[in-house]
């Protein structure tokens, strides 16, 4: 391996006497090189040192007095740059004019490509000259797991790596660029490997399985699986591509799916009553299974609450446990800040009925885990509208005659609308005297909210007075409306 270091445009250091710095010719400092790296209309020249021996001229394109590189060359054409500062390009060819051709014959490095990174953009040197560019792995491929460990690759499950990447990669002579690819391979228990199909990639792109299936390329005594990635560049001045591999490790075994299971029960709150709303408050949850696993859910009732469970709001409906789907059922999961509960208004149909909510899971096999929701009833009756109490009509004299002391008089009751029953019905005799003072005559006496005819009797000595009938309905809640008659005038 030969090694230079050129600094300041004129300092040259190196371990092989082959290597030249040659003095320039018609500049103070630099050679004039033309810019090979722009084809245009004009030729544009670009300040260089020039470095030589006797297969090639290395032109090292600069912009600054402080500039140095350092260079290696193997016995086979491989080159590094171990260091570099404000250096733009580097130009390798058997010949000067090769840089003034548009297919002219030379490697072009690019030392601006990425931060403290360099590449070869172009190499159509012929393989009588090798300069090469041999490709490095920088980040292996990786399995994406949650946690600590390896990743388990459970059939059913999703099964996620990320792509290598590197640096490096020797285009072809025909300009094509390195490029990566990735595969799955699959092997048996006697080791022998199988492969999916090629696919083009980008570094450190992320391939994910969602459910992780046997596929037809797959063998028929599977074991295990891993990826594999391949950098594709070319051997030096051809267009004859080589491989170069690296594998996710290690290999995964592949798992069989835990049984399937359920544990929890659905749970609903409310009032027990035809045209109530209920809600949700709780679901099963379920695991293992051959995805994909089928999640539904569907409303039972029954008159025991004990068997015969009938659905009463349609057949068996599918929902998706990650998701809330269009009929507002709801993920009861840890992530969701906000729930879109979902809610059963209670019909006719559930009156006296026992409900309750079923929950099942079925999956890919067929194997199904019914969760029996918690059981809640008998479904009360509707409850009936009641208005709120009030007065009808009022208590009415059969004559509004002056009445006379000791004479018993018939009035007619007064009547109240609504109220919650039981409601009673009560009323009494008042008297009032000239100075507007009120007294009661005899207590309450019950009646009906009929309308109907009732009697008092005058006191003998209630003379030149004034009396009326005072009733009220008091309901079960409390409620009470009041219910006065017209004054009447008692004589002497």
């Amino acid at each position: 391996m030969s090694s230079f270091i050129v600094k300041g445009w004129n300092e040259f250091i190196t371990d092989d006497s082959s290597y030249t710095l040659e003095p320039p010719q018609h500049h103070p400092y630099a050679w004039l090189a033309p810019r090979w790296w722009y084809q245009g209309g004009r030729v544009i020249y670009e300040t260089c040192a020039k470095v030589t021996n006797s297969d090639y001229e290395i032109y090292i394109n600069s912009y600054t007095p402080a500039m140095q590189v350092e260079i290696t060359i193997d016995g086979n054409g491989e080159i590094d740059i171990p260091y570099h500062r404000d250096i733009r390009r580097i130009a390798i060819t058997q010949d000067y004019s090769e840089l003034l051709k548009e297919d002219g014959q030379y490697a072009d490095i690019d030392l601006e490509w990425k931060r403290d990174e360099w590449k070869i953009i172009k190499n159509t040197l012929p393989p009588s000259v090798p300069i090469d560019d041999a490709v490095v792995w920088t980040e292996d491929p990786v399995y994406l797991i949650i946690g600590d460990g390896t990743p388990p690759a459970v059939l059913g499950e999703p099964l996620s790596a990320r792509d290598g990447d590197w640096i490096g990669g020797t285009p072809s002579s025909d300009g094509r660029q390195p490029y990566i690819r990735y595969r799955w391979q699959v092997r048996d228990s006697a080791n022998a490997v199988s492969n999916s199909s090629w696919t083009n990639t980008e570094p450190l792109a992320i391939h994910t399985i969602d459910a992780l299936q046997v596929e037809d390329w797959w063998p028929a005594d599977y074991k295990q699986i891993r990826l594999h990635n391949q950098v594709r560049d070319f051997e030096p001045g051809t267009t004859t591509q080589r491989p170069n591999n690296i594998f996710a490790s290690p290999w995964l075994d592949i798992e069989e799916p835990t049984p399937l299971s359920g544990s929890g029960n659905a749970t609903l709150s409310g009032i027990f009553q035809v045209g109530e709303t209920l809600t949700v408050t709780s679901i099963p949850t379920f695991s293992g299974g051959h995805k994909p696993v089928i999640t539904e859910y569907q409303y039972q009732k029954s008159e025991t609450g004990t068997g015969s469970w009938t659905g009463f709001e349609g057949p068996w409906e599918e929902y998706d446990p990650d998701q809330i789907s269009v009929d507002a059922w709801v993920t009861f999961n840890a992530y969701t800040t906000e729930f879109d509960v979902p809610t059963l208004l209670l019909t006719n149909v559930t009156e006296n009925q026992y409900i309750r909510l079923q929950i099942r899971a079925t999956d890919k096999d067929g194997v199904r885990v019914i969760r029996s929701g918690v059981v809640y009833g008998p479904v009360l009756p509707a409850a009936s509208v009641t208005e709120e109490l009030d007065k009808a009509t009022s208590p009415q004299w059969s004559s509004m005659d002056p009445a006379s002391p000791g004479q018993t008089v018939p009035f007619t009751g007064g009547t109240w609308t609504g109220g919650v029953e039981p409601v009673t019905y009560v009323y009494r005799h008042k008297e009032k005297n000239s100075q507007g003072q009120w007294t009661t005559v005899g207590d309450f006496q019950p009646m009906q909210n009929d309308g109907g005819t009732y009697y008092i009797t005058i006191p003998a000595n209630s003379t030149n007075i004034q009396m009326h009938i005072e009733s009220k309905a008091d309901d079960a809640e409390g409620n009470r409306v009041w219910n006065n008659g017209p004054l009447r005038d008692i004589s002497s």
